[in-house]
C-alpha cells in the first residue's frame, strides 16, 4: 500500500501563525477604497466619515482613517447600532432602500 501521510494537512505550531492575519475584525457590509488623485496612489490616514440619511437617518456618523492601501474595511460606531445591525434591521422593511453619505476630510489630508 503506498504511503499517503505526506497529502495530510500538517498542523501549524501557533507561533508561525500571523496574528494579524489571524485575528482580525470582520469586514462591515460598507467599504470604501480612497485615491488621492494628485499623487495617483492610495490615500493613507484619510479621516472619512459615514452617515445614514435614508430610511432610519439621518444617523450620527461613523468614522474610520484609511489604511496604507487607501482601503476602510470597518468603521468605528457612535452610540447606537452597528452597521450589521441598521442592515438587518433594514432585512425587516424589504420595501425601504437605504442612502448613505460619504465624508471625505481631505482638507485634513492635504494639511489646510
Amino acid at each position: 500500500m503506498e504511503d499517503r501521510s505526506h497529502l495530510e494537512p500538517q498542523p501549524r505550531e501557533l507561533s508561525s501563525l500571523n496574528p494579524a492575519t489571524t485575528i482580525s475584525k470582520p469586514k462591515d457590509p460598507i467599504t470604501c477604497h480612497v485615491l488621492d488623485l494628485v499623487s495617483g496612489v492610495p490615500a493613507p490616514r484619510l479621516p472619512v466619515s459615514l452617515t445614514l440619511l435614508k430610511p432610519f437617518g439621518p444617523s450620527a456618523a461613523f468614522t474610520a482613517l484609511t489604511n496604507a492601501d487607501g482601503r476602510i474595511s470597518s468603521w468605528e460606531a457612535p452610540d447606537g447600532p452597528s452597521l450589521a445591525e441598521i442592515f438587518e434591521n433594514l432585512r425587516e422593511h424589504p420595501d425601504g432602500g437605504m442612502v448613505w453619505s460619504l465624508k471625505f476630510e481631505t482638507a485634513k489630508y492635504y494639511g489646510a
